[in-house]
């Protein structure tokens, strides 16, 4: 108890103490208090507290039955518990304020949809992501997890529903949330998560706090982990990112429960991040949640979902949660009319958008003027590397960018309404598409449909053939984009060409794919993993050749069997899709565990499938000492990787392996119980406990 009591910042005090009460004094400001502890239930306290009270002291008498209480109330005291809770519930109203003012017309109440998700890599049951991760939160042992989605898909909702939902548990622990973003200043993660706590917790020490987030009293919420990976292109770049996992490894110890918001990208998905998970296994238990794709149902319905499927309108393409929002908020009238020009779609929830902004503000600024100004500050954002900036910061970029636009727009205000070009600028930063995020006074697009919209825009206009931009502003133009006409889609896709080369075949793919609804590229030796082709047309024109796709999905596509040679499909889906005959000379492609459904796909493409027991070639030694190698390279005294991807045994084997005795082998393994199924689909594990036979069979 004393030690508890110390870390508080109390100390004991023995000349008070004696042989009925403990006395633990702390100086708070100009305050002196005192707690008087009782050594049993039957204790009288009065006498110690009436001498604390002489000498000036604040008393408080405490009569526990255990540590835990004691921690209990110390915890709720100091940390004021029901305050916070408080403030966290104000600041999901802010946000629930925020998302009904974000569109034109009169929104019905707030309504959070649950999405389908995956649980590492695993289809969930009936169980929302709200209650699944609430669950995890409650439960014993330290946890990461990790909520990832597609730009604009719902992770920051969710990270507020998460903390909207414990805030309402009296006895639950309480929730600090941090609104990452990415700014001007390559800040280190350490004080960008010290700044987070002070601000969460001014009057408390660093130390104390992390003490309790150790102790599970306090949760962490980092909303938008993905803002920080600047620079990261790929896996091979996850050195830049492992320094902050670190930090965050530090905590994850006793009953902590840190949960990261992210988009999808190569550097939490690569072999870097699984193989440092696999070094904290011990410590601590990682969980990857994957939102997947709304279901428009959930938003619509059924006869304006009806009136879109017979006014032609790809369903896939409006499945972002803004437009359907929109098209669920619209009249009757407004909605019928939208739906004959489905390409404009997009286009009318902005214009309504700006013109409200001329009346909610008295900014006398069109529409028009209104998008290239803000497309502007997104081409800014793009040059300069960040997301959001203090108000002041904006501010002058506008006077000082915006400075002609500005003037022009003063002389529409009469002399008594005139304001000055300062007062325009901070009108301007109060915009309907920008705001500011609870934690600071930082400013920034108030989503990332908007902007991807206006980060679009500035792609499009910008005059050359070689623009250049951080992943994260190509996903979110190309999510934003979706729903545009072929022509400004494909417009948008060649102006990306040159920078999207340089990112990974697995992240163009499926960038491609989601924007053109089509795959025209040329993909040779590419891993392809866990990516959804949803009504696409794959390699009309292009190729794909000797490449490895794992656990992708593949729903009522149009596949050129022509282009795709010699590939391996491993636990691959594949749903009413339709495919072209190969010509006889190519190499077909080989399928391991895939599933299909309503179609020909694997018979047209397949050299042979997993069920036709061609292992006869290879002696059953050879192919698992090939696996085995895998996890326990060659030159190695121990094992090196407890988890890899399963492309890495498909998509290069030796002269002597098939990728047949490799499907076969890894069954076999899986059966006898030397390889495990990983966190995610896509992977396979080695049970460790079978190190020493492993050894034996490979001669280590």
């Amino acid at each position: 108890m004393k030690a508890l009591f110390e870390q508080y910042g109390f100390n004991f005090m023995p000349e008070f103490s004696n042989n009925q009460a403990d006395i633990f004094t702390i100086k708070q400001g100009v305050f002196d208090n005192a707690y008087v502890v009782a050594k049993s239930k039957n204790s009288d306290l009065s006498h110690s507290s009436i001498e604390l009270k002489k000498l000036g002291f604040s008393v408080k008498e405490l009569k526990p039955q255990s540590n835990d209480e004691v921690h209990k109330e110390l915890f709720d005291g100091f940390f004021q518990s029901a305050k916070a809770k408080r403030k966290i519930s104000s600041e999901y109203d802010s946000y629930v304020t925020k998302v009904v003012k974000s569109y034109p017309t009169n929104a019905r109440n707030y309504n959070y949809i649950s999405a389908p998700y995956l649980t590492n890599g695993e289809v969930n049951g009936d169980s929302p992501v709200i209650n699944r991760i609430t669950t995890e939160i409650l439960g014993n042992g330290p946890k990461l997890i990790l909520i990832e989605a597609a730009a604009g898909f719902g992770k920051t909702s969710t990270a507020f529903e998460i903390c909207n939902k414990l805030s309402k548990d009296i006895s639950g622990p309480i929730v600090m949330l941090a609104e990452l973003s990415r700014d001007r200043k390559a800040k280190i993660f350490r004080h960008i998560l010290l700044e987070e706590i002070d601000r969460s917790f001014p009057s408390l020490s660093s130390t104390l706090v992390e003490s309790e987030i150790t102790n599970g009293n306090i949760v962490v919420v980092l909303d938008g982990f993905d803002e920080l990976l600047r620079g990261s292109k790929d896996e091979s770049d996850f050195e830049k990112s492992e320094a902050m996992l670190e930090t965050i490894a530090k905590l994850l110890r006793g009953n902590s429960k840190v949960i990261l918001t992210t988009r999808k990208t190569a550097i939490l998905e690569g072999e870097g991040f699984y193989n440092w998970a696999d070094s904290h296994q011990e410590h601590f238990e990682t969980l990857r949640l994957s939102l997947l794709e709304p279901e428009i149902r959930d938003w619509l319905q059924s006869n304006r979902i009806t009136s879109l499927e017979e006014a032609g309108i790809s369903l896939p393409n409006i499945s972002n949660p803004v437009l359907l929002s929109y098209l669920s908020f619209m009249s009757d009238e407004g909605f019928n009319d939208a739906i004959k020009n489905p390409e404009s779609i997009h286009d009318r929830y902005f214009n309504a958008m700006l013109e409200r902004e001329q009346k909610r503000q008295n900014l006398h600024m069109t529409p028009l003027q209104q998008s290239q100004l803000l497309t502007r500050l997104a081409a800014d954002m793009v040059a300069r590397n960040y997301t959001k900036d203090h108000r002041a910061e904006i501010t002058r970029y506008l006077i000082e960018n915006e400075l002609a636009l500005l003037e022009e727009t003063r002389l529409k205000y009469s002399a008594d309404e005139k304001p000055d070009l300062e007062e325009l600028a901070i009108k301007l930063s109060n915009h309907a598409f920008l705001d500011r995020i609870s934690s600071d006074d930082r400013i920034g697009f108030i989503n990332d449909f908007v902007l991807g919209s206006y980060v679009g825009k500035s792609i499009l206009e910008y005059q050359g053939n070689e623009w250049i931009g951080e992943e994260l502003f190509i996903e979110v133009a190309i999510e934003a984009y979706a729903s545009k006409s072929k022509e400004v889609t494909a417009a948008l896709w060649q102006k990306l060409k040159w920078v999207t080369g340089a990112i990974s075949d697995q992240n163009r793919i499926s960038f491609e794919s989601r924007l053109l609804k089509r795959v025209d590229g040329i993909y040779k030796n590419s891993t392809i993993n866990d990516t959804v082709f949803e009504d696409s047309e794959l390699f009309k024109i292009g190729k794909l050749e000797d490449a490895t796709l794992c656990n992708c999905t593949f729903r009522g596509c149009t596949i050129y069997g022509e282009n795709i040679i010699n590939c391996c499909f491993v636990d691959c889906h594949i749903y009413q899709c339709n495919i072209t005959s190969p010509k006889d000379n190519l190499t077909p492609s080989t399928f391991h565990g895939c599933v299909e459904e309503s179609g020909n796909v694997i018979s047209t493409l397949k050299l042979h499938n997993d069920d036709d027991n061609n292992n006869d070639k290879e002696p059953q030694n050879v192919v698992w000492k090939f696996i085995f190698e895998k996890f326990w390279p060659v030159g190695k005294e121990s094992i090196t990787f407890a988890h890899r991807p399963l492309s890495i045994f498909y998509g290069k084997t030796d002269d002597d392996v098939t990728p047949e005795a490799v499907a076969a082998s890894i069954v076999e393994l899986k059966r006898e119980g030397y390889l495990v199924n990983a966190n995610q689909k896509s992977w396979i594990g080695i049970n460790i406990t079978k190190l020493g036979e492993i050894a034996k069979i490979l001669e280590k």
